[in-house]
């Protein structure tokens, strides 16, 4: 069908009366109609006219199209309405797809869509999901309209009380293409009921419908013709496949598939002719074994028609298989009988992918059980490739595979179309490198990824960023425990996340991994969040030991362990932008860095910690300037606790000029400030330094054995604030008993000088001075 540009909409009015009055009246009447909301009016003949933009329901664009013809595209969306063509030539078409585009009539109690006979041109219905019709007959489609033709269409849970579940036909030629009917129900022809003429069925299925009689097809018309169709699993009281109802009625079938069909495939008084290439099975569901029936894996996928079995299974039996394998758009379940120990898709030296699953495959298609290896292909996803499919994989090793662009080992994408993967039992990936993101594994482009079981993610590298494991712009969720070891990039050692939202509600453990730019994960935009136990080690960088976030959200809410991380700006967290939280109790230690041993938090970044007491939190962390946190940006505290942080400046906290900082129901002990372990600057601020064009607001806080001073530089007390007397030994507000004990127990000389509290004249002796002292500040 040629379809033009879409033209001007051309106006219904009046005829011309020859009293201007009259005409005037005309006029206005008709400009009123045109503004009057879902009024439209009737375009050219080969218009095109596009759903929601140019008309908000589907109907309406129907309504105003002319009845010679004209192309209606429908944007993706689920359209809550059931539609008639008015005996239109309509060609209505979604610009995505079934997947995406959906015709619901639930509530209406009619047809979902009503092709009414009329002239001109056959009407086509093409890539809708059209569900929830419920009529007397035709429930999905009824079909009055000869030479209609319904196309890539996903015909499912509709009803009709009498004929047709899916589509009744009452025209005279009727084409059906590439078309799924499954979950429909009626009295007779629980999919499709026909009784208008010529019916051809081409590539399409038919599965899981049901009747009293004719499960699947109803065939009560002269003549009609199956190709290339699987009629599966439908079933009935009478002849649950193809029911042919009498002598003089003829239905031709060739290449297609039946299976599972109850009682029987095929049956009635009519009769049907075997146009060869058909197989029938008593189950759908078809075993292949390699190397017994196969020599090799890929072999027995190709044996398997694609649309002839569904939960097809290929057992492999332990061994090396050196061919890369391709899905093919195959419903198969690829399964080792023993595991990924012994059970190897090895393809070292070819050059190529070990596995691609990029025909949009759904989640009946299953690797499970394998280690694949020695995928090197120029592009993405060196051991596996998924493009816009959504498969299942169950236990894989992923290890020594490589790509010339991303994902060494796996790579997601949903780049020409959705794309759903779901990891289950325990994943393995180690060892595997890419030249761009996602040394590891990548996700990306609007792709949703649903690791379940246990993940381990190891020894990977990226040039660029990600060397576990690169996400971006897509949904990810990891409800299993996570573990990231040492992996290597550029830009984000363990993790690198740009855009999405990213969910870690398992425990995650982010180790001994390295960067340039942030060492355990880097974030460049979207929202992350750790529900579960989070533990960042040991990881180091130039910027970001553990963390660092240049734009987005990260949230903890679960106990978080920032722990013995090392880099120049922020050896546990650095941020650049984007805002960090700490909703649960958060334990940040035995960091270091140049600046901001524990916390760097940048001019553009906001960090809050609330509600954090009860343990340690910001503990034994050092740097040059800000041992616990330094600050240029937005940094709220409270609840929480600085101890036994140290810096030359700020061994607390460190607030830098232009930096704001809130402190509230805070304890600093013990935190110290000197160019060395035992030379204090006495204007260094051993819990907090303030810059003088920095704003620093303190109240209810309590400072305890910090030296050399406890605040240095301008701040406003905000009041509620306690400063212990240095004899006040355990920090609790009164010089007593539990104090004497601990001079008691802690004299002579001291062990280090830098960390000996109970040495109060500084002389690197606890004595009787000492004692004296005390007694001094007694109460």
């Amino acid at each position: 069908m040629v379809v033009r540009n879409k033209e001007e909409i051309q106006m219904i009015s009046r005829p011309i009366n020859t009293q201007i009055v009259a005409r005037t009246i005309s006029i206005l009447f008709t400009l009123l109609m045109l503004l009057m909301p879902g009024h439209r009016a009737i375009a050219q003949e080969g218009a095109v006219l596009h759903v929601p933009s140019d008309y908000g329901r589907i109907q309406l664009a129907i309504d105003a199209a002319p009845p010679g013809g004209a192309k209606i595209i429908v944007a993706p969306g689920s359209y809550g309405e059931a539609i008639d063509t008015l005996g239109k030539s309509i060609y209505l078409k979604s610009s995505d797809g079934p997947n995406a585009t959906t015709i619901n009539a639930t509530g209406r109690f009619t047809s979902a869509v009503n092709v009414k006979s009329g002239e001109g041109p056959a009407p086509i219905i093409e890539g809708f999901t059209i569900t929830s019709g419920f009529a007397g007959v035709g429930g999905g489609i009824r079909i009055q309209h000869d030479g209609t033709n319904v196309i890539d269409c996903i015909i499912t849970g509709n009803f009709a009380s009498s004929a047709g579940g899916g589509i009744q036909n009452l025209a005279n030629d009727v084409l059906i293409k590439d078309t799924l009917f499954e979950n429909n129900d009626a009295e007779l022809g629980g999919g499709l009921w026909n009784d208008g003429g010529a019916l051809t069925v081409e590539d399409s299925v038919i599965k899981n419908n049901t009747a009293d009689t004719g499960g699947g097809i109803f065939h009560a018309a002269s003549i009609g013709m199956i190709t290339g169709t699987t009629i599966a699993d439908n079933s009935a009281d009478l002849v649950g496949g193809v029911y042919v109802q009498e002598q003089s009625h003829l239905i031709l079938i060739g290449d297609s598939f039946f299976c599972g069909n109850e009682p029987d495939d095929i049956g009635g008084s009519g009769a049907w002719k075997n146009q060869l290439g058909n197989e029938f099975l008593n189950s759908c569901e078809v075993t292949y074994h390699v190397p017994a029936d196969y020599a090799d894996i890929q072999d027995a996928i190709d044996a398997i028609d694609a649309k002839s079995a569904f939960g097809a299974e290929i057992v492999v039996a332990p061994g090396t298989y050196n061919q890369p394998i391709n899905t093919g758009g195959k419903a198969v379940h690829l399964k080792s009988e023993a595991g990924p120990e012994n059970t190897i898709i090895d393809v070292s030296e070819l050059n190529t992918n070990a596995v691609q699953i990029v025909n949009g495959e759904g989640p009946d298609t299953i690797i499970e059980g394998f280690t694949i290896t020695g995928g090197n292909p120029s592009g993405s996803g060196g051991g596996l490739a998924v493009l816009s499919s959504s498969p299942t994989v169950i236990d894989c090793v992923f290890e020594n595979n490589s790509s010339g662009l991303n994902g060494g080992g796996i790579r997601v994408s949903a780049a020409i179309g959705d794309a759903n993967v779901e990891f289950l039992g325990n994943t393995v990936i180690k060892n595997n490198t890419a030249v761009g993101f996602g040394g590891g594994l990548s996700v990306d482009q609007g792709a949703n990824v649903e690791i379940v079981g246990e993940l381990h993610v190891e020894d990977n590298t990226a040039e660029f960023a990600g060397g576990g494991i690169a996400l971006v712009d897509s949904d990810v969720i990891f409800p299993g425990d996570t573990f990231i070891t040492n992996n290597s990039a550029e830009v984000g050692g363990g993790i690198a996340i740009s855009g999405g939202v990213i969910d870690f509600p398992g425990d995650t453990f982010v180790e001994d991994n390295e960067a340039d730019f942030g060492g355990g994960i880097s974030l460049i935009g979207g929202d992350v969040t750790f529900p579960g136990d989070t533990f960042i080690t040991n990881n180091t960088a130039g910027t970001g030991g553990g963390i660092v976030a240049e734009d987005g959200t990260i949230e903890f809410p679960g106990d978080t362990f920032v722990e013995d991380n090392e880099a120049d700006f922020g050896g546990g967290i650095a941020l650049i932008g984007g805002d960090v939280t700490f909703p649960g109790d958060t334990f940040i230690t035995n960091n270091t860095a140049g600046s901001g041993g524990g916390i760097y938090v940048g001019d553009d970044g906001t960090i809050a910690m609330h509600d954090l007491t009860g343990s340690p939190k910001v503990v034994n962390n050092s740097a040059s300037q800000g041992g616990g946190l330094y600050n240029e940006g937005e940094a709220s505290i409270d609840e929480g606790l600085f101890e036994n942080n140290h810096a030359n400046a700020g061994g607390g906290v460190y607030n830098a000029g232009g930096g704001t900082l809130s402190v509230q129901d805070m304890e600093f002990v013990g935190n110290s400030a000197g160019d060395d372990d035992t030379t204090l600057l006495t204007t260094a601020g051993g819990a907090i330094a303030s810059e003088m064009d920095a704003t620093t607001e303190i109240g209810d806080s309590t400072f305890c054995q910090n030296t050399p001073t406890d605040i240095s530089g301008p701040w406003n007390d905000l009041g509620g604030n306690t400063f212990s007397a240095p004899a006040d030994l355990n920090c609790d507000g009164v010089v007593d008993v539990f104090d004497l004990l601990t001079l008691l127990e802690d004299w002579g000389a001291c062990s280090d000088p830098a960390d000996c509290p109970a040495d109060l004249n500084d002389d690197g002796v606890i004595d009787v001075f000492d004692l004296l002292i005390l007694l001094e500040n007694w109460g």
